[in-house]
């Protein structure tokens, strides 16, 4: 991750944490100020949710935590090769993780709180999307985590495969959003309306 200065006329790049492999649709839990990204990994295996510190270093190039474990069950200890490098060099674990995940890629995550749906409220939400079998889209998932304790956002957080809701069959989660009063929002995208091939923008509100 690197940093720009954009009142120099030549900014030079300022590193601020290594071994990301792509991190994808960053968001902050507000209570915590805890920077989020998404790491999927495209092997369909461990998905992951990192939580941004400076001059970390998050394993990839020097490990690839992403096809196994990083939390070893049930002790909850941290995986040798997501602990250290090859090099001795100190690895950041995840925050959280889940897996195997059978095809499905992680999209987003957001610390549901107060405008969440009751069952949310605390929890780390993840939205994913995938692929079926025969390569059309059509299949992902929303997980919940187990609650959250109060305080600080501490790894590792688990999610335990916790399915709150399906996408439509002919259409895919792409996003998980959050507009500025918490309320959370899916990306789908597929599907025959409002335009073949097109994208809808839900809210994740609780079940009838």
């Amino acid at each position: 991750m690197l940093a720009f200065d954009i009142t120099e006329d030549a900014p030079e790049p300022q590193i601020l944490a290594w071994g990301m492999r792509h991190p994808w649709r960053r968001s902050r839990d507000e209570p915590t100020g805890t920077l989020l990204f998404a790491e999927p990994n495209f092997t369909g295996k461990f998905q992951e949710v990192n939580a941004f510190a400076r001059d970390a270093n998050y394993g990839w190039g020097a490990a690839d935590p992403v096809n196994a474990p990083c939390w070893i069950r049930p002790e909850l200890t941290v995986a040798p090769q997501c602990d250290r490098g090859p090099d001795g060099q100190q690895l950041t674990p995840p925050l959280a993780e889940y897996g195997p995940s059978d095809g499905l890629i992680i999209a987003g995550a957001h610390v549901a709180r107060d405008a969440a749906p009751a069952a949310l409220r605390d929890r780390l939400v993840a939205a994913e999307w995938g692929v079926s079998s025969t390569g059309r889209a059509g299949r992902g998932r929303l997980l919940a985590s187990d609650p959250l304790p109060a305080g600080a956002l501490t790894a590792p957080i688990l999610f335990n495969s916790v399915k709150i809701a399906d996408p439509r069959p002919d259409g895919v989660f792409w996003s998980l959003m959050r507009d500025a009063a918490g309320q959370l929002y899916v990306g789908v995208m597929g599907g025959r309306a409002p335009v073949p091939g097109g994208g809808r923008i839900y809210a994740v509100v609780a079940a009838d």
